[in-house]
């Protein structure tokens, strides 16, 4: 663990102000608050990477729950994201098997009418 999730930041915390706050816990390779794509303004929260895993946790238990620019924030371990995309969903080399469905049979072997929750057949 070296990088940390930074949540609960004030709209006006930039890279240079977070870097301020987390740099006294140790050695920072990188700081990122990030910022919404299409308005610039930032979306409340930010990652932290320090050098040392030490200095991550070090820093996490000293600062979660701390007041920054009169915010409250939440420090956590940073999770990778899945495959290392970054829209989140699947990667391309994933592969999707349609799912079998059988609709149910009465013990005449007939099919039975299934009623999905908007009533439609």
């Amino acid at each position: 663990m070296r990088r940390l999730f930074i949540g609960g930041l004030n709209w006006e915390t930039d890279d240079a102000g977070l870097r301020a706050a987390f740099e006294v816990h140790g050695r920072i390779e990188d700081v990122k608050v990030i910022s919404d794509r299409e308005t610039g303004r930032s979306r409340g929260f930010g990652f932290v990477t320090f050098q040392s895993p030490l200095d991550a946790e070090k820093a996490r238990q000293k600062m979660d729950g701390a007041e920054l620019e009169g915010r409250r924030i939440r420090v956590d371990i940073a999770e990778d994201r899945r495959g290392g995309g970054g829209s989140g969903g699947p990667s391309k080399t994933d592969r999707f098997e349609p799912e079998v469905i059988q609709r149910p049979r009465d013990a005449g072997g007939q099919r039975v009418p299934v009623v999905t929750r908007t009533g439609r057949r």
